[in-house]
């Protein structure tokens, strides 16, 4: 993704954050919701998508929000070193790594906060509120995944309830979460990385 991203004249910065070491195995006492579809958000109150809500997880959540705000911070203070626009800092968050970027992004002040916030697969973890100022938010994910979607959705109706910008694409088949996928036009999902793009020329982060 990085090579991909380089080639577009994007400089990409890996983020190591915090993992929960549970081994993804659910606590003693929590129980996963119901599996929904794309069509209940409403099963997902302030777009929160998190079936493993308890102390330890959710300050595993925090922690990572944490290194995720520190990660921009440190970028914004480098910028002109690293040869990057420091007004043009954003996130792309895959999987888990969309709701920590989302759960960085409500807490960040003005220096942490990323200009353009994408989600790919990776709904919110915590309950949403959406911040002053919200960056344009792009979401990307497929339809037929249970809870994701659905929390998607949800997270989606969040960002526009405020009036912030806000861009979701479902898509209809194929596979995810996704990796960059060759253009054999079999799929709608494959074209993901380049509608992402598209979008970033057209929010003015990319030049057209």
């Amino acid at each position: 993704m990085a090579s991909f991203l380089n080639e577009q004249g994007i400089a990409a910065i890996g983020l190591r954050y915090h993992l929960n070491k549970g081994g993804g195995q659910m606590p003693q006492g929590v129980q996963m919701p119901p599996m929904v579809d794309v069509t209940h958000p409403d099963a997902f109150p302030q777009a929160d998508a998190n079936p493993m809500h308890n102390a330890s997880g959710d300050s595993i959540i925090h922690l990572a929000a944490l290194d995720a705000k520190a990660a921009i911070r440190m970028v914004r203070e480098h910028a002109d070193e690293w040869h990057i626009n420091k007004e043009k800092i954003g996130f792309l968050g895959f999987s888990a790594g969309g709701g920590v970027a989302i759960a960085a992004t409500m807490s960040a002040n003005s220096m942490e906060c990323p200009d353009f916030l994408c989600t790919n697969f990776g709904p919110s973890l915590m309950p949403v509120t959406v911040p002053v100022d919200a960056p344009p938010l792009l979401i990307m994910t497929r339809a037929d995944h249970p809870n994701v979607a659905a929390g998607l959705v949800a997270l989606f109706m969040e960002w526009k309830k405020t009036g912030a910008n806000a861009e979701l694409h479902i898509y209809g088949d194929g596979k995810g979460p996704y990796e960059l996928m060759p253009q054999t036009g079999e799929t709608t999902t494959e074209t993901w990385s380049t509608q992402m793009l598209q979008w970033l020329k057209a929010k003015g982060f990319l030049n057209r």
